[in-house]
């Protein structure tokens, strides 16, 4: 309560009146005048005294205000430094990430938990989809998302992360490869997808968010696909491709993990597709209306600048 008692007199000081000290206090002129006797009366010494309509200190008053300054600056003083302290700030943060998030979040979380070694990181990983209903109903703070749908950007503020290619994967021996040539903006050798019309696809299933990207390149290529195996699992298209059971679309970095392990001896071979190439937003999301911490500020910011230009 001493902090009260000094703003609340350190307020009747500035104001010379009860009345607009009160006003500006937002509490009734009776109830300041109250507090003031009741206070007096507890320090057995006038803090006022009254010149008409206004009120002025008493010498013990000024000693009182004069400390009561000094106090007041120490504990915002005090305060400031809390805030600026990484190190005091407790908290837990919620993220919400499709299976890109086990590719994603690592570059980030080592430098963050550093800064921040209070605050408990919580990762849910599911499907875009889910992701997407997880932040608007609040059981995540921030979700990392691609592509996300017209429903959901009427909730969510977007922060753009990076552009990745959707690429098409084929064994290293495929009688089609010849046919890549060098395209200017792309990652890769492009390739036509109509090229494959006779080949097996090995696909997501339908209802994923990839499926729905590669239906429509389908449908742009004039092509009625054979799907001979239809899989969620990146990991599991891309070895049934090195077995040579057919090809499949990846997302890049799957491919191209693939072709680091293979290094020595490559399995399989990556192009671009599409024209314009086909490439899908990843961003960071968070509710519109939430409050963002200030933890929660930062993870936002650390995502941003690493990926930035990227």
């Amino acid at each position: 309560m001493i902090i009260k008692e000094f703003l609340y007199i350190l307020k009747v000081a500035e104001c010379g009146t009860i009345s607009k000290a009160a006003e500006e206090l937002y509490i009734s002129q009776p109830a300041l005048t109250r507090y003031i006797h009741n206070l007096e009366s507890s320090l057995n010494m006038k803090l006022f005294e009254k010149m008409g309509r206004n009120v002025k200190l008493t010498p013990f008053g000024q000693v009182y205000v004069d400390a009561g300054r000094k106090i007041l600056k120490i504990c915002d003083e005090l305060e400031q430094e809390a805030n600026a302290s990484d190190d005091m700030i407790r908290g837990t943060l919620r993220i919400g990430c499709g299976r890109r998030g086990s590719y994603i979040l690592p570059e980030i979380i080592p430098e963050y938990s550093k800064r921040f070694p209070s605050v408990s990181l919580k990762m849910s990983e599911s499907s875009y989809a889910e992701v997407e209903s997880m932040l608007i109903q609040g059981k995540v703070d921030i979700g990392i998302l691609k592509e996300p749908t017209d429903f959901a950007l009427n909730y969510l503020t977007c922060i753009p992360l990076f552009k990745e290619e959707l690429v098409l994967v084929t064994p290293v021996n495929h009688p089609l490869n010849r046919f890549a040539e060098e395209r200017p903006g792309c990652s890769h050798k492009w390739i036509d997808l109509s090229l494959f019309r006779e080949n097996n696809f090995i696909c997501y299933k339908t209802g994923h968010r990839n499926r729905v990207l590669i239906d429509k390149l389908m449908l742009e290529n004039g092509l009625a696909p054979n799907y001979y195996f239809e899989t969620n699992n990146v990991d599991g298209m891309i070895h049934l491709v090195r077995g040579g059971y057919g090809v499949c679309f990846s997302p890049e970095i799957y491919a191209k993990n693939r072709l680091i392990i293979d290094e020595d001896h490559p399995s399989i071979e990556i192009f671009s597709i599409g024209d314009p190439v086909n490439r899908y937003q990843y961003c960071a999301a968070y509710r519109t209306n939430s409050h963002v911490t200030r933890y929660m500020q930062v993870f936002l910011e650390m995502l941003e600048k690493h990926y930035q230009g990227k």
